[in-house]
């Protein structure tokens, strides 16, 4: 995945879970965290270390926290091969309330397969209930961009089928035309889909001959 994917799929995730989490649904976020996740709140006065303490914190806020509006301004990606920083500045506004926060997260590749499958599953299932339950756009991400992102997550976990499901409603959608990268970005995932099907059924074929050779 190149550099521009990678950002623009971290500030897709981050923007999908910042609404559901101001939605008072946690989990999303939850599902992002890694086992060794440490994080400071601003209404503690600690650090926070690891998953089930995060856990938690956000299990006990699960449902209250009702917010109006978010905005994400000025989101910045910087990444190598194995690791990228967020950071952006966060307004947040309940009525005539306007709250600031200045935010940095720092995302890793874990080279831990059952774990990402497991984390990239419950990551499907938020952003899924968020496509069919939340008013979009959610923030400035719009239904497009979401629907992408789920059809990326489940290309990642080699469902295929499902993934192919979700660029076909991008690609038919008329509003897609007017998000050139994100149409973009779903005309190269399903592209990446035919080869490595194509590479599939080679494999298997091949397979097949040694077999009856044999």
């Amino acid at each position: 995945m190149s550099k521009q994917n990678i950002s623009e799929t971290i500030i897709a995730l981050e923007k999908a879970a910042m609404q559901a989490w101001l939605n008072g649904n946690p989990s999303p976020f939850l599902a992002l965290y890694s086992k060794d996740f440490t994080y400071f709140d601003p209404s503690l006065e600690w650090r926070l270390d690891n998953w089930n303490k995060i856990e938690e914190l956000y299990e006990s806020m699960r449902g209250k926290a009702k917010i109006d509006q978010f905005e994400m301004i000025n989101p910045v990606v910087q990444s190598t091969d194995t690791m990228a920083v967020l950071t952006y500045n966060l307004h947040i506004r309940l009525g005539d309330m306007l709250w600031k926060e200045n935010c940095t997260e720092v995302y890793r590749l874990e080279d831990k397969v059952e774990e990402e499958r497991e984390v990239l599953e419950k990551a499907v299932a938020a952003y899924e209930e968020a496509l069919s339950k939340e008013r979009m756009p959610i923030g400035n991400m719009t239904e497009v961009t979401l629907t992408y992102l789920v059809g990326e997550l489940l290309r990642r976990i080699g469902n295929y089928q499902r993934a192919k499901l979700y660029f076909n409603q991008v690609i038919s959608n008329p509003l897609a035309r007017g998000e050139r990268n994100v149409f973009k970005m779903t005309r190269d995932a399903w592209n990446e889909i035919r080869e490595e099907e194509k590479r599939q059924k080679e494999e298997a074929e091949a397979q097949k001959a040694e077999k009856n050779m044999a």
